[in-house]
């Protein structure tokens, strides 16, 4: 009976989560200590490297620069991976004020592009003020300015962006 509810508790989700985030937990540290301790080192190779190049040469102990150098770039992508969730926070802090302050110059124009769809907005805009117009408007909301010119030739009312006049073809 008891190895029953041992295999049950084994494949519960629930159990099984607690166990994977308890490894990652101890994965993560063991990186962060692996990393450090590489960095160290690397350090360690480096500075001797120069320290030896200082008083005795050049290539004394060159040795210890091709195994410092290596070290920095494994110890770096160890300190990735075990900090990864750190570094994260810290970029989420730094950019999110930038965004919102992006967000917020920006909203203007997203609430006048909202407006323009809601009144059906076709591309046009008023050629005195600028601000969408419906395509079956025929004086500016904002401004008042007509939006709409006569044929010379028929005396057919077209829309203020026309080339050609819709019912003769005339050219505007």
């Amino acid at each position: 009976m008891n190895n029953m509810n041992d295999t049950n508790n084994v494949n519960n989700p629930k159990n099984i989560t607690e166990e994977m985030k308890a490894k990652h937990r101890r994965n993560k540290i063991i990186l962060k200590i692996v990393a450090i301790l590489l960095l160290l080192g690397a350090l360690a190779f480096i500075v001797t490297a120069i320290v030896s190049w200082a008083t005795e040469g050049f290539l004394k102990n060159f040795w210890c620069l091709m195994v410092g150098l290596p070290m920095v770039g494994v110890g770096g992508m160890f300190a990735m991976m075990g900090f990864r969730k750190e570094i994260g926070s810290y970029m989420v802090n730094e950019s999110a004020p930038l965004v919102n302050q992006y967000a917020k110059n920006v909203a203007p124009g997203i609430t006048d592009m909202t407006q323009a769809v809601k009144q059906g907005w076709t591309g046009a805009v008023c050629p005195n003020c600028g601000s969408p117009v419906g395509s079956d408007q025929n004086f500016c909301n904002k401004c008042g300015a007509s939006l709409t010119k006569q044929c010379p030739k028929c005396g057919n009312t077209v829309s203020q962006d026309s080339n050609f006049c819709d019912k003769c073809g005339t050219q505007l």
